[in-house]
């Protein structure tokens, strides 16, 4: 997606990669890991890339330390922060187990892991599943706390 030298690590995330079946009249969504946000910007915009998400309601109160950019099909998410990485990774990996086909659930759960309540929205999950995650490998609820609403 983008040049190996300008990050360190990423992983593919979006409802591309989330859903499943996965959704194929999308984009497709990396989160990257970088050095230098600056550096990068000067670098994509020089390939083309395009800054992004900066007007839309879901990045407004974007972290500094995040960004956004857009070529063709393709949206590169960079942030220069390891935990925040780490997060959104966790957030991603998250919805793939639970198979969160409804983006406003998705959102919901990005924002209950990174730190953010969602606004006015519940996080949609059946009860099946919910009994899933915590009996799951006999592992320990994560630090978040699932919001559910019976439908």
């Amino acid at each position: 997606m983008i040049p190996s030298y300008l990050y360190k690590v990423s992983f593919p995330t979006g409802s591309s990669y989330i859903c499943n079946p996965p959704v194929t009249n999308t984009d497709v969504d990396e989160m990257f890991l970088v050095d230098d946000l600056q550096e990068v910007n000067f670098q994509l915009t020089g390939l083309g890339w395009t800054k992004c998400g900066l007007e839309e309601e879901t990045y407004q109160d974007k972290p500094s330390h995040w960004a956004a950019y857009r070529k063709e099909n393709m949206n590169a998410l960079l942030t220069t922060d390891l935990k925040y990485f780490m997060n959104f990774f966790k957030a991603t990996e998250e919805a793939k187990h639970l198979n969160l086909l409804n983006k406003e659930d998705r959102v919901a759960l990005f924002q209950k892991i990174l730190g953010k309540e969602p606004k006015n929205k519940k996080m949609r999950i059946i009860i099946d599943e919910f009994e899933e995650l915590i009996t799951f490998g006999n592992m320990a609820l994560p630090e978040w706390q699932v919001t559910r609403d019976v439908i």
